[in-house]
């Protein structure tokens, strides 16, 4: 195989090809009849092909480690060190490792004075509290200011989207963009995406413990966010690479990570090269996950029947598969929460959870649910049985969700925290010093969300294992839901390269 500059056409390489079957190898290719060579795109995939990486110019600086902090662990000294060398990096560590501080970290030993940094909006004082610790005569921290300063500004992700925010982010040339709970990013036209690329800068960190949702398209988005080298031209090429993607009754659908174990090898030097990741380590005391399986009462068994025949009976002929999954949560919802259709029918999960506190009565529990309804009513049904609870969902702004937060720390008496996946299960600290016991009243699609929420008590200054409760209902759809996630397990374990022998 043998490779050049394609003269006067930037961007692009020739290849001459040993076999025409080794086409298939690279991300990006095309020939002309009369041409005996192939034309590639000049990414990093392609790159990593041809065994030649000064083929790109890809980002370095140095760094100066006498500015890390002192305290951080060998393994964040060291990813911070890559993490400015490297100049636009992935930080893909496990929830829990420190991808904040490390950043922080970063941002000082590179001499950054003046940043963007976009949060998930519940996280922003948390970020304000850590930079205040962790870099010492740091420069001035603004939260969502109208007018960005020449110093760290901190916007959730409804800020950027502002037009007139958009022009003055753009105007400026930062020294760094931090992009947190970068899945967020992970769809190429919302737009949140479109915002957070156009936002020029020398440093660029993603920070995500679950880079892949679903299935590898959901990287596209977040490398090229770092450098359009690093995912190449086009999201299709990129999907087609790296995914299975077969042909279905409506359409192309993807079934996970690709079957072609060269494309797979490929996508972990990738990940290599631009991602910052640790093996797993024991930084708390691990984790029990148990399934409890519960039998409904016939209100309850009766309702669900009807619902299921009601989304079957309304199901169009030409449904798609998102709105066909949209219309089975309400199943879901049912068995969460029955008390959304019938008032007072409060349901097996519910009685349960009462069970667990009645029986351990020195214990505080977290509840995950993807329904803020199932919150509200649990919540009630609670209170109504003298149990004092909080909910912590997307309603409530930051000072009060930063209220609930310390009262569960604070308060004996608050021993539930019910909370939606969407606003708890991302970015909130502390809870591990107040309980090891979560319950998750329905299961979400993504076995990494899953995580992201379990890790939310099973992290550093945990004192015990923590113990996950799956609360499904017998001949329902949640242990469907289950058999989804754990599918999607094995790929993004096998894309991610995680080490299987681990799992119990």
């Amino acid at each position: 195989m043998k490779y050049d500059i394609y003269p006067g056409k930037k961007g692009y390489w020739r290849v001459w090809l040993d076999s025409p079957r080794d086409q298939t190898k690279f991300m990006g290719i095309s020939k002309k009849r009369t041409d005996d060579f192939y034309t590639v795109q000049a990414n990093l995939v392609n790159a990593i092909v041809l065994d030649d990486l000064s083929l790109i110019k890809l980002p370095n600086a140095s760094v100066d480690e006498d500015l890390i902090h002192k305290q951080l662990f060998d393994y964040q000294r060291i990813d911070v060190i890559k993490m400015v060398q490297k100049v636009r990096v992935l930080n893909a560590n496990y929830m829990g490792y420190g991808k904040t501080i490390e950043t922080i970290a970063a941002l000082r030993a590179a001499r950054i004075q003046k940043a963007i940094i976009i949060a998930p909006k519940p996280i922003l004082t948390q970020w304000s509290s850590q930079i205040d610790k962790w870099w010492p005569k740091h420069p001035e921290v603004a939260i969502n200011p109208g007018q960005p300063i020449k110093g760290i500004n901190l916007y959730n992700y409804e800020q950027t989207i502002n037009e007139k925010r958009q022009t003055l982010l753009r105007s400026t040339i930062w020294d760094a963009v931090v992009v947190d709970e970068s899945q967020r990013i992970k769809t190429p036209t919302t737009k949140r995406t479109l915002a957070a690329n156009s936002i020029p800068a020398k440093y660029k960190f993603a920070l995500t413990g679950t880079p892949i949702l679903k299935t590898p398209e959901d990287l596209y988005s977040q490398l090229r966010f770092l450098n359009p080298l690093y995912s190449g031209n086009s999201f299709y090429t990129f999907r087609n690479y790296f995914c299975q993607v077969k042909m279905g009754f409506f359409g192309e659908e993807i079934k996970g990570l690709t079957n072609d174990e060269f494309h797979v090898e490929i996508l972990h030097k990738l990940l290599s090269i631009v991602a910052v990741t640790n093996p797993e380590m024991v930084l708390a005391k691990g984790k029990i996950e148990i399934i409890e399986k519960l039998s409904m009462q016939q209100k309850q068994r009766k309702l669900y029947k009807d619902v299921v025949q009601l989304i079957l009976d309304n199901l169009p002929k030409n449904a798609t598969i998102a709105n066909g999954a949209v219309r089975t949560l309400r199943a879901q919802q049912v068995t969460s929460c029955p008390s959304h259709f019938i008032k007072g029918t409060w349901g097996a999960k519910f009685e349960w959870i009462k069970m667990l506190l009645e029986d351990n009565p020195n214990e505080k529990i977290v509840v995950f649910s993807k329904f803020a309804t199932a919150a509200k009513e649990l919540q009630k049904y609670l209170s109504n049985n003298n149990i004092k609870c909080a909910t912590y969902i997307g309603e409530l702004d930051i000072p009060s969700r930063h209220e609930v937060l310390m009262s569960f720390q604070e308060d004996s008496d608050l021993r539930v925290l019910v909370g939606t996946v969407a606003c708890i299960g991302e970015g909130v600290d502390g809870l591990q010093h107040s309980s090891h016991i979560a319950v998750f009243l329905d299961r979400p699609y993504s076995p990494q969300i899953i995580k992201q929420c379990e890790d939310r008590l099973n992290r550093p200054g945990q004192q015990h294992k923590v113990l996950c409760y799956f609360l499904e209902c017998a001949g329902t759809y949640d242990r469907h839901y289950g058999r989804v996630t754990e599918k999607r397990a094995e790929d993004i374990r096998r894309a991610l390269c995680y080490d299987e022998s681990d799992d119990s």
